[in-house]
């Protein structure tokens, strides 16, 4: 899990830290790895920022980029938010064949 809080914006850091912080313990919760349990721990997250912001508003500008990965060796499911990614980058074999045309 990555999340980075927006720079330039008063509490990014803050927002970062509880948005990791809210995902883990929505995912220790309810250890389930769907496509709607993946958007749910993530929706959590946005959830206590906002609820944080509400009961505390200064600093005024909790922002962060979340990207969540969750994989059980085979597979992966992941989600982000913001304009943190994830990549996935594979090593490919590239065959080259040599033909050899004959003029006879």
């Amino acid at each position: 899990m990555v999340a980075d809080g927006l720079g330039g914006h008063g509490g990014g850091d803050e927002a970062s830290q509880l948005a990791v912080k809210s995902t883990l313990e929505s995912f220790q919760a309810r250890p389930f790895v769907t496509k709607m349990d993946i958007e749910r721990h993530v929706l959590r997250a946005d959830e206590a920022i906002r609820s944080h912001k509400a009961a505390k508003p200064q600093p005024a500008g909790m922002l962060t980029t979340l990207v969540v990965l969750v994989s059980d060796g085979t597979s992966a499911l992941w989600a982000h938010v913001g304009d943190s990614r994830l990549y996935q980058f594979r090593i490919v074999l590239l065959l080259c064949c040599l033909i050899i045309n004959h003029l006879i």
